[in-house]
């Protein structure tokens, strides 16, 4: 638990301000008590007042309760799963010593405008895209029911009222996405408390949760890969560097918003345990700011040395999502994978079902799914796999891990289980 310390704040002078310093995570803040004193009275070693000064007693107890009040702040933050800013924790001392400014009073619409100002370049492009689109759905709700909408008014009405509106003509939303705005809506909220302009807390209610369903989401196992990596494309050009770059995201895990971003800059040299030379990729993750390294297998070293046309090792140049999300699906039928895929989703809050070829469901994020399951079929360890792939929770990972009913046969066909007599010999 880190500690409070104080000092002087200009000790070189006879007279002077007592500070306090509290460093947490490699964070530090540094806040006046806004007492002074004569640096005669002060007691380094002991960092408190010395008996001398005539309120001494008054002086040290206001000292230790600031201690414990920046102590109580903090652990306030952490059992909340967050690491506090040194700003709000001045700003919290800062309310308790009625120092704050005026909260500026902001509606909620303002507030979240102003929110996104604030983070633009300080988020990923893509966090603060889905904000805004979140943003402009909660302005069109409000214009189609009539209604004014700020702090006060978001509660559990509000909740099933918005869902509604999402489920309805002419959006038609599924739980998941329903989902995404309940979750970006609660971001907004817990911004705003945090900054001490919003009090209503009932979006924090247990009812007040997040819609989700689990969807049916296709991964590419490594001889559908090999279709893919080994098609000749003399005649289709344009579609070459996006299998290349595609089959690199299946072989690294990472999200589009990184491979795409490659660079040379990312391939990195290391050693092994033994001094052998080997190639990893070193990205700095855009959307969780986490940095993975990635051994290079021997496809992707493939394809950076087709692309450097024998000299050394050149990315892939990338196009936009949306783009070769298209161009994939072109990929997969050229490559034949035309099986049947029935597709559970919901549409308008309601559960279907639908047949789509497999190529049809091809996207980008099938390169990290088909990575996370290939590797995990492979036997590479669950917490190595999720080193790369960035989840927190093993339960999370299995989530994103899809294996068919004939891989799961297959897989457990070599257990021990299924090939010794039981206790209760068969006879």
């Amino acid at each position: 638990m880190p500690k409070a310390k104080f000092y002087l704040d200009k000790p070189e002078k006879d007279y002077t301000y007592i500070m306090m310093s509290f460093a947490y995570h490699g964070k530090r803040v540094r806040y006046s008590s806004q007492q002074k004193i004569k640096t005669k009275d002060w007691n380094d070693n002991k960092r408190e007042v010395r008996q001398s000064y005539e309120n001494y007693a008054f002086l040290n107890q206001h000292l230790k309760t600031l201690s414990n009040k920046v102590d109580e702040y903090y652990l306030e933050y952490k059992t909340k799963g967050i690491i506090p800013t040194p700003k709000q924790l001045r700003e919290k001392l800062d309310i308790y010593n009625n120092r704050a400014k005026e909260v500026q009073k902001l509606t909620l619409f303002e507030f979240i405008e102003s929110y996104l100002v604030e983070i633009k370049g300080k988020r990923a492009v893509s966090t603060i895209k889905s904000h805004r689109k979140i943003f402009n759905h909660l302005k069109k709700y409000a214009k189609s029911r009539n209604r004014t909408l700020d702090f006060e008014d978001i509660d559990l009405e509000f909740y099933h009222d918005y869902l509604d509106y999402l489920y309805e003509a002419p959006n038609m939303f599924g739980l998941n996405t329903a989902g995404d705005h309940i979750k970006h809506i609660k971001t907004f909220l817990g911004v705003a408390t945090e900054k001490g302009i919003n009090t209503n807390l009932k979006f924090r209610g247990k009812l007040f949760k997040k819609p989700s369903e689990e969807t049916t989401a296709i991964y590419l196992n490594v001889d559908e890969l090999g279709l893919i990596y080994n098609l000749q494309l003399e005649k289709f050009s344009r579609l070459d560097n996006v299998r290349d770059l595609f089959i690199v995201g299946c072989y690294t895990g990472l999200r589009f918003g990184d491979f795409s971003r490659l660079t040379n800059d990312n391939i990195l040299e290391r050693r092994d345990n033994d001094g052998r030379p080997y190639r990893v990729l070193r990205v700095f993750t855009n959307k969780t700011g986490a940095t993975v390294e990635v051994p290079l297998t021997p496809h992707v070293k493939a394809i950076f040395e087709k692309h450097s046309l024998g000299k050394g090792y050149v990315i892939p140049r990338s196009i936009s999502n949306q783009k070769m999300n298209e161009y994939l699906k072109e990929l997969g039928q050229i490559a034949g994978l035309t099986e049947r895929v029935l597709k559970a989703k919901s549409k308008g809050g309601k559960r279907i079902e639908v047949s789509k070829k497999k190529y049809e469901l091809i996207s980008t994020h099938t390169a990290r799914r088909s990575f996370a399951t290939n590797a995990f079929l492979a036997g590479v360890p669950t917490i190595s796999i999720m080193k790369i792939t960035g989840h927190k929770t093993e339960k999370a990972f299995m989530k994103y891990i899809k294996i068919s009913e004939e891989d799961n046969a297959r897989i457990n066909s070599t257990h021990l289980f299924f090939n010794e007599v039981p206790m209760a010999a068969v006879k």
